[in-house]
């Protein structure tokens, strides 16, 4: 994964977590994780695996989906 799109996936993380009013510890308890893990994902010093964002997305609420498309985003 880019460093880019990890840095998005990571604010996505970040963003819904605080929108339903969670926070780190809370969404790792969910997960039966640790908090640190949730920080360094936040943060994105780590790839996260296509398993844990399944995870995450359960322990959230959320439905994970990955989508192709050949829209290219501008800057």
């Amino acid at each position: 994964m880019c460093r880019a799109t990890a840095q998005d996936v990571a604010a996505l993380i970040r963003r819904t977590r605080e929108d339903l009013g969670l926070t780190q510890h809370e969404l790792a308890q969910r997960m039966g994780s640790q908090q640190a893990t949730v920080a360094r994902w936040e943060a994105g010093e780590h790839e996260i695996t296509f398993k844990n964002l399944s995870r995450i997305a359960e322990a959230l609420g959320v439905e994970f989906l990955v989508r192709f498309s050949q829209e290219r985003a501008t800057a």
